[in-house]
Protein backbone atom coordinates (compact mmCIF):
# COMPACT_ATOMS: atom_id res chain seq x y z
CA UNK A 1 0.00 0.00 0.00
CA UNK A 2 1.24 3.51 -0.84
CA UNK A 3 0.51 6.57 1.26
CA UNK A 4 0.83 10.00 -0.33
CA UNK A 5 2.34 12.37 2.19
CA UNK A 6 1.78 16.01 1.28
CA UNK A 7 4.13 18.16 3.32
CA UNK A 8 5.98 21.43 3.62
CA UNK A 9 9.24 21.45 5.55
CA UNK A 10 8.10 24.67 7.21
CA UNK A 11 5.23 22.88 8.97
CA UNK A 12 5.90 21.45 12.42
CA UNK A 13 2.90 19.16 11.96
CA UNK A 14 4.37 17.74 8.75
CA UNK A 15 7.60 17.07 10.67
CA UNK A 16 5.69 15.30 13.43
CA UNK A 17 3.65 13.24 10.98
CA UNK A 18 6.85 12.32 9.15
CA UNK A 19 8.35 10.91 12.35
CA UNK A 20 5.46 8.44 12.51
CA UNK A 21 5.24 7.34 8.88
CA UNK A 22 7.67 4.48 9.36
CA UNK A 23 5.29 2.84 11.82
CA UNK A 24 2.58 2.42 9.19
CA UNK A 25 4.21 -0.38 7.21
CA UNK A 26 3.47 1.34 3.90
CA UNK A 27 5.48 2.83 1.07
CA UNK A 28 5.49 6.60 1.43
CA UNK A 29 5.17 8.82 -1.62
CA UNK A 30 6.49 12.24 -0.59
CA UNK A 31 4.66 15.15 -2.26
CA UNK A 32 6.08 18.57 -1.35
CA UNK A 33 3.61 21.47 -1.33
CA UNK A 34 3.75 25.17 -0.56
CA UNK A 35 1.64 25.33 2.60
CA UNK A 36 1.38 29.12 2.42
CA UNK A 37 -0.14 28.90 -1.07
CA UNK A 38 -2.57 26.24 0.13
CA UNK A 39 -3.58 28.40 3.09
CA UNK A 40 -4.04 31.41 0.84
CA UNK A 41 -6.20 29.38 -1.56
CA UNK A 42 -8.57 28.41 1.27
CA UNK A 43 -8.51 31.86 2.94
CA UNK A 44 -6.65 30.65 6.02
CA UNK A 45 -4.20 33.01 7.68
CA UNK A 46 -0.67 31.53 7.89
CA UNK A 47 0.31 30.69 11.45
CA UNK A 48 3.38 32.99 11.56
CA UNK A 49 1.14 35.98 10.74
CA UNK A 50 -1.19 35.34 13.68
CA UNK A 51 0.71 35.54 17.01
CA UNK A 52 -1.93 33.73 19.15
CA UNK A 53 -2.16 30.94 16.57
CA UNK A 54 1.64 30.73 16.39
CA UNK A 55 1.97 30.51 20.19
CA UNK A 56 -0.64 27.76 20.40
CA UNK A 57 0.87 25.82 17.48
CA UNK A 58 4.28 25.90 19.16
CA UNK A 59 2.88 24.58 22.43
CA UNK A 60 0.74 21.98 20.66
CA UNK A 61 3.56 20.74 18.43
CA UNK A 62 5.90 20.45 21.44
CA UNK A 63 3.24 18.43 23.24
CA UNK A 64 2.92 16.03 20.27
CA UNK A 65 6.70 15.71 19.98
CA UNK A 66 6.86 14.73 23.65
CA UNK A 67 4.05 12.21 23.09
CA UNK A 68 5.91 10.71 20.11
CA UNK A 69 9.26 10.81 21.90
CA UNK A 70 10.96 12.82 19.14
CA UNK A 71 13.22 15.86 19.17
CA UNK A 72 11.48 19.18 18.64
CA UNK A 73 13.58 22.29 18.58
CA UNK A 74 12.46 24.89 16.01
CA UNK A 75 15.34 26.50 14.18
CA UNK A 76 14.83 30.08 15.38
CA UNK A 77 17.48 31.51 13.06
CA UNK A 78 15.71 30.03 10.04
CA UNK A 79 12.30 31.20 11.28
CA UNK A 80 13.63 34.73 11.76
CA UNK A 81 15.26 34.73 8.33
CA UNK A 82 11.99 33.64 6.70
CA UNK A 83 10.01 36.25 8.67
CA UNK A 84 12.45 38.96 7.55
CA UNK A 85 12.28 37.76 3.94
CA UNK A 86 15.97 36.87 4.09
CA UNK A 87 15.26 33.26 3.17
CA UNK A 88 12.59 31.97 0.80
CA UNK A 89 10.97 29.02 2.58
CA UNK A 90 9.75 27.60 -0.73
CA UNK A 91 13.38 26.69 -1.45
CA UNK A 92 13.02 23.79 0.98
CA UNK A 93 10.25 22.20 -1.08
CA UNK A 94 12.03 23.08 -4.31
CA UNK A 95 15.14 21.31 -3.04
CA UNK A 96 13.01 18.23 -2.32
CA UNK A 97 11.60 18.32 -5.85
CA UNK A 98 15.10 18.66 -7.29
CA UNK A 99 16.33 15.74 -5.16
CA UNK A 100 13.42 13.63 -6.40
CA UNK A 101 14.24 14.50 -10.02
CA UNK A 102 17.91 13.67 -9.42
CA UNK A 103 16.90 10.34 -7.95
CA UNK A 104 18.52 11.05 -4.57
CA UNK A 105 15.52 12.02 -2.44
CA UNK A 106 14.86 8.53 -1.04
CA UNK A 107 18.39 8.37 0.30
CA UNK A 108 17.96 11.48 2.41
CA UNK A 109 14.35 12.71 2.87
CA UNK A 110 14.66 13.61 6.55
CA UNK A 111 17.54 16.10 6.47
CA UNK A 112 15.52 19.25 5.98
CA UNK A 113 13.01 18.26 8.67
CA UNK A 114 15.82 17.65 11.16
CA UNK A 115 17.49 20.93 10.27
CA UNK A 116 14.24 22.85 10.56
CA UNK A 117 12.71 21.28 13.65
CA UNK A 118 14.62 18.34 15.09
CA UNK A 119 17.99 19.68 16.21
CA UNK A 120 19.36 22.70 18.00
CA UNK A 121 22.70 22.92 16.21
CA UNK A 122 23.44 25.61 13.67
CA UNK A 123 24.22 24.81 10.03
CA UNK A 124 27.81 23.71 9.66
CA UNK A 125 28.31 22.74 13.30
CA UNK A 126 30.21 19.55 13.89
CA UNK A 127 28.01 16.47 14.13
CA UNK A 128 25.10 17.99 12.26
CA UNK A 129 23.90 16.13 9.17
CA UNK A 130 24.57 18.09 6.05
CA UNK A 131 21.63 19.92 4.61
CA UNK A 132 19.81 18.58 1.60
CA UNK A 133 21.22 21.49 -0.39
CA UNK A 134 24.84 20.67 0.40
CA UNK A 135 24.28 16.97 0.00
CA UNK A 136 22.60 17.37 -3.40
CA UNK A 137 25.35 19.74 -4.54
CA UNK A 138 27.99 17.15 -3.59
CA UNK A 139 26.14 14.47 -5.53
CA UNK A 140 25.88 16.61 -8.66
CA UNK A 141 23.44 16.13 -11.56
Amino acid sequence: MDIEFFYDYRSPYAYLANTQLGTLGADIVYEPVNILAVMQAVNNQPTPLCPPKARYAGIDAARWAKHYGVAFSPNRALLQAMAASQFDGTLLSRAALAAQQLGVFRERPQGAFRGRLGQRRRPGERGRPQSLFHWARRRGP
